[in-house]
């Protein structure tokens, strides 16, 4: 009975581990998202600041920061069809411009969807949401520079420079992920590689470091009207401002977009498998080491090509048992296809 009732309390442990470690996991999923609803509650209590101090320049500040917050919420850590939709968007495109024929079938028909104008910009908030964010921000620092040098503030000149500063560095750094084998560099082993690892983290810092000095621009409203509210609301920013430049010192540039779970990764390369199984066979080896390459080069990917392509011949043979593929077949499949044309057109 004792070693049932241990039994009983180690799998409520375990549950509770899974629990916990799931739920960790889910909330950094979604750091710009929720770095995106904090800045809109910080971006509405800037605006109002700003409006019942007279300082027109920090509202306007305020209102490039909704415009932030609104693509993180929308654009940052996609659910997992967006992301899929999105994936289906790109491939298809490849596929096109290759000159390989989508067939007419149910499964592969969001391949062949080119898409306007407005699903062009979407697909490009997604992929980079936290770049369009930092573009924004870039421009509030200017509105804070501005109203700094309008009513004399230092501290509103140093808090625009942060914000310019950390925006420019988010945008600029290229990401750059530690090599196979390699450990994640630290701030203190190597602090240039470290920003380059994940260069949200400079952006973030640099953001937190602003809220200081918006902080003390606060108090010393506070100082010179008592009586005025305005400060109150600076303050409420700060401390949003805060928690949302934390969550976006934790997202990864390539990861804001979403990282595909398996099983999105299979209905992916389930679609991709039967437009390579509608193509010639003499093409489709080609083909498959192609469109797995294409895959894996995504940012948001990361599964290798070598394990891309593993997944698209196991798709491959469940569409067609008895498959055999890589008989007697040419490297490259572009070539063999216009081979394969000359050969097929009537002589005169």
């Amino acid at each position: 009975m004792a070693a049932a009732t241990l039994d009983s309390e180690k799998d409520t442990g375990k549950k509770d581990e899974v629990s916990v470690s799931s739920v960790a996991k889910g909330w950094q999923d979604k750091t710009l998202k929720t770095a995106g609803v904090s800045f809109i509650v910080a971006d509405s209590a800037l605006i109002t600041s700003g409006l019942l101090a007279g300082k027109y320049k920090e509202a306007s500040g305020g209102i490039f920061g909704l415009l932030a917050g609104f693509v993180g919420t929308r654009y940052g850590n996609p659910p997992a069809e967006k992301q899929l939709e999105q994936m289906y968007k790109k491939v298809g495109g490849y596929l096109r411009k290759q000159n390989i024929a989508i067939p007419d079938d149910p499964t592969a028909a969001s391949l062949s969807k080119e898409g306007g104008l407005i699903s062009h910009i979407e697909s490009f908030l997604y992929e980079n949401p936290s770049q369009v964010m930092n573009l924004f921000y870039s421009m509030i620092g200017v509105q804070f520079l501005r109203s700094g040098i309008q009513h004399g503030s230092a501290d509103m000149k140093k808090s625009g420079a942060l914000l310019i500063a950390g925006a420019l560095g988010g945008i600029l750094i290229q990401e750059k992920k530690p090599e196979e084998g390699q450990a994640p560099a630290s701030l203190f082993s190597d602090p240039l590689r470290w920003i380059q690892e994940k260069p949200l983290r400079l952006t973030g810092t640099l953001f937190t470091a602003n809220q200081f000095f918006l902080a003390k621009a606060a108090l010393h409203e506070r100082a010179a009207n008592p009586g005025q509210n305005s400060y109150m609301f600076k303050l409420l920013a700060v401390a949003a401002f805060t928690f949302g430049n934390t969550m976006m010192a934790l997202t990864s540039k390539s990861e804001a977009g979403g990282k595909m779970s398996e099983e999105t990764f299979g209905k992916l390369a389930e679609t991709c498998a039967r437009v390579i199984a509608a193509q010639p066979p003499e093409v489709q080896e080609g083909l498959l080491d192609h469109v797995a390459g294409y895959i894996a080069s995504q940012p948001n990917i990361t599964m290798k090509a070598e394990e891309l392509s593993t997944m698209l011949k196991t798709k491959l043979q469940e569409l067609a048992p008895g498959h055999n593929l890589g008989q007697g077949q040419a490297a490259d499949w572009q070539g063999r296809v216009q081979s394969s044309t000359a050969q097929s057109a009537p002589s005169l």
